[in-house]
């Protein structure tokens, strides 16, 4: 991988970009570039995009890789397991008894649903 570097005003020069360069650091720990990784806490498939950017490829959900806005599976407890580009969304007709309402969102899939979801 090649990077533009401007070696005096008005002159570019293409170098050698070094993986450290080009990769993403996620929890304390290197990626390369274009690689993949899972992340069970979270419930969700990371990539190391372009810019050193972690992004949610899939999500996980009962052993399998969900991509964002497609399958919606419905858990035995009446709700909807919805795969964003963002969280992971669980869609429910009515408040469940053992869920808490918080009042900001989380990446943490509730310990009440770990076994459900395959965790």
């Amino acid at each position: 991988m090649e990077r533009c570097v401007e070696t005096e005003p008005g002159h570019v020069a293409v170098v050698k970009a070094t993986e450290e360069e080009v990769g993403c650091t996620y929890k304390n720990q290197f990626h390369k570039y274009d690689s993949y990784w899972k992340d069970l806490e979270m419930g969700a498939v990371l990539k190391c995009d372009q810019f050193n950017k972690v992004r949610k490829d899939r999500c996980l959900f009962k052993g399998m890789e969900l991509h964002p806005n497609s399958y919606e599976p419905r858990l035995s407890n009446g709700c909807t397991f919805i795969c964003n580009e963002q969280k992971n969304i669980y869609k429910c007709p009515d408040q469940l008894s053992n869920f808490e309402v918080m009042k900001t969102a989380t990446t943490r899939i509730p310990t009440t649903l770990r076994a459900e979801l395959g965790f």
